[in-house]
């Protein structure tokens, strides 16, 4: 075999750790979507999917980074932007007459770190299609009327792939950072600070919405347009839900800790064993 992980792209941002051996990463630029419209960025490589490397090449996409990580190494990679690994020549160090046997000490491990803000949806693409759903309006990227609610938040399919770069890259960005940052018990919910986020949120939505518009053909349809104060009340609501999934993914992990600290008090614990 060629690659260990054929190239895939992946829902999350991953946060790599080489923990032991060497591994070589590849990754690439996101592909141009607008290829084939009908397959998710987000899931390309999976399922029925076959991406291989001469696709890449066919959709524009480049090769950014080559690189082997040792013990030790981390390794960033976004959401969307296609990655293969393998260890073939990641021990070329070693003279080429000599006979290699490979040992329990060679074998490569990493752990992977997942952010979840796509999983969850909290990207201005979905936040986008809440807006409408919520308030009874047509969206011009769907081959349906604004009360068939059929469509899946996290689809990114259709039409949203054949926008503009510009644009389909501003709708595929993740905004949970910037809503959770923010958002803490020591908020005043009437800060300026608070306030100036949220609209900030808000423009950066409504621009999205009336540029998907105009690049639909629908930029004079002034009724199937969105409000800033509709906008900033799908702030609001994706803000909430927001901080719910921050609040039991913390109460998981502080769950985890105390399950943990219960078997080492115990003798055990799988972190010693």
């Amino acid at each position: 075999v060629k690659t260990s992980a054929p190239p895939h792209t992946d829902k999350q941002d991953v946060l790599v750790v080489q923990t032991q051996g060497r591994k070589r990463w590849r990754v690439y630029s996101p592909p141009d979507s607008s290829f084939n419209s009908e397959l998710d960025p987000f899931k390309r490589g999976k399922g029925t999917d076959s991406l291989t490397l001469d696709m890449l090449k066919r959709e524009n996409s480049e090769l950014i980074l080559d690189v082997t990580l040792h013990p030790g190494d981390t390794l960033f990679v976004p959401a969307r932007f296609p990655h293969t690994t393998d260890t073939l020549d990641c021990y070329g160090d070693q003279e080429e007459d000599a006979v290699r046997s490979f040992e329990k000490k060679d074998w490569s491990m990493h752990l992977t770190i997942g952010l979840d803000s796509h999983v969850w949806n909290l990207n201005y693409n979905s936040m986008r299609t809440l807006a409408l759903r919520s308030h009874g309006i047509h969206d011009v990227l769907l081959q349906q009327t604004a009360h068939n609610f059929d469509r899946n938040m996290d689809m990114c399919v259709g039409r949203v792939n054949r926008l503009s770069n510009n644009l389909r890259e501003g709708l595929y960005s993740s905004v949970d950072d910037t809503m959770l940052s923010f958002h803490s018990k020591n908020d005043d919910p009437s800060s300026p600070k608070l306030a100036y986020s949220m609209e900030k949120l808000a423009f950066n939505l409504l621009s999205f919405h009336d540029r998907t518009n105009l690049e639909c053909g629908w930029e004079d349809e002034l009724d199937q347009s969105l409000t800033f104060d509709q906008c900033l009340q799908t702030i609001i609501q994706f803000q909430n839900v927001g901080q719910k999934i921050a609040n039991t993914h913390q109460d998981m992990y502080v769950a985890a800790v105390k399950e943990e600290q219960m078997r080492v008090d115990e003798q055990g614990g799988w972190a010693l064993n």
